[in-house]
């Protein structure tokens, strides 16, 4: 028996990376405080991977078609654009144009998250980063390397939202 080989995107391939976390507050408040987080709070230089020093957005980051410049604090940036905002299930957006040295590894990153129902009227996150490598070496070389410290990378992002989200809800909770 002979297969069909996987059909293969016509600007790259593929290489998911998938974090999860489960926050004990509501999706809504989930949403409302993680599509326009400040991307410098959540994302600290880990390895090789820089953190976040800036962004020069210059409105809320709510809205489709928005795109911000994201600099780095190696010194690289990329360009930033947001896609979709389907309030409170899910966004997703993509980062292109890196000057850092992912842009001899990738075209862009494609990043989607899903807010679903958790336990207790808590909310299950899903967070996919897509990198879409230039070809298969490249795609070899993210596998091998960027893929395993980018898990751990947005892990720690979670981590920080839930600490925040979760103190923000007991907070709620105190002062009703």
């Amino acid at each position: 028996m002979t297969s069909e080989p996987p059909a293969v995107p016509a600007k790259g391939i593929r290489l998911d990376v998938v974090a999860r976390v489960d926050i004990a507050a509501p999706a809504e408040a989930c949403f409302e405080h993680i599509v326009p987080v400040e991307l410098s709070r959540i994302f600290r230089p880990y390895w090789l991977l820089p953190g976040v020093e800036r962004t020069d957005e210059r409105a809320r980051w709510t809205t489709p078609g928005l795109s911000r410049t994201v600099y780095f604090t190696d010194g690289s940036r990329a360009e930033e654009r947001l896609t979709t905002v389907e309030a409170p299930r899910s966004f997703t957006y993509s980062i292109s144009g890196f000057t850092g040295v992912n842009r001899f590894l990738l075209s862009r990153i494609d990043g989607a998250w899903e807010f679903g129902e958790g336990a207790a009227g808590g909310t299950s996150i899903v967070w996919t980063y897509s990198l879409v490598c230039h070809n298969l070496i490249a795609r070899a070389a993210a596998a091998a390397i960027v893929a395993p410290m980018l898990r751990r990378y947005l892990a720690r992002a979670l981590q920080t939202l839930k600490a925040d989200l979760e103190a923000e809800a007991a907070a709620s909770v105190e002062g009703a």
